[in-house]
């Protein structure tokens, strides 16, 4: 028996039962349907890494559910948490925030090439990331198309999605700030 073994897969045992509470909980499977105690679970599991109650911590924020106010900053921060993991709905969540959310600004490059990468990750129809991204490119030029799809690669190679990312969005408003 090694001891170590045991106790990464307790607390893999223990991040997936909070992150079940709050599922039963949200959805009112066993218990009473109770959003604001399913957002503590969820934050519990979240604070433990877990990329599932991350995504739904960030689904919260975004609109509203549970007692959470809308926060877009915050929906974003849990996504990107989520993202770094390579979970493949943070990261069009993340692209659905760049496309069309007047909270954060809006760069359709970015928004293409995260739906590019999450549609990549979870290639099956349940993924409406392959659709944004196909509706995305129907409004971008030759340059803006190529430019995400290198962006796309470039994060699915990356060590570190979010410095990926924040270099990007550097690039673009460095960019933006010298144009006449």
């Amino acid at each position: 028996a090694n001891p170590a073994e045991a106790v990464k897969w307790f607390r893999l045992a223990a991040q997936q039962g909070q992150l079940n509470l709050g599922q039963a909980y949200f959805l009112g499977l066993g218990v009473a349907q109770d959003q604001t105690e399913a957002i503590r679970w969820y934050r519990k599991a979240a604070a433990q890494g877990n990329a599932n109650a991350q995504v739904n911590l960030g689904v919260a924020h975004y609109a509203g559910q549970g007692g959470v106010p809308v926060n877009h900053t915050q929906a974003f921060a849990w996504y990107l948490k989520a993202a770094q993991q390579g979970h493949a709905m943070a990261i069009g969540n993340l692209g659905a925030l760049f496309n069309d959310q007047p909270t954060v600004p809006r760069h359709r490059v970015v928004a293409h090439a995260l739906f590019s990468l999450s549609a990549n990750l979870d290639p099956s129809p349940a993924n409406v990331a392959n659709g944004h991204r196909a509706k995305l490119a129907g409004s971008l030029s030759p340059q803006e198309l190529a430019a995400a799809q290198a962006l796309a690669q470039e994060l699915e190679n990356s060590s570190d999605f979010a410095k990926t990312l924040q270099a990007q969005l550097d690039q673009a408003a460095k960019a933006k700030l010298s144009k006449p």
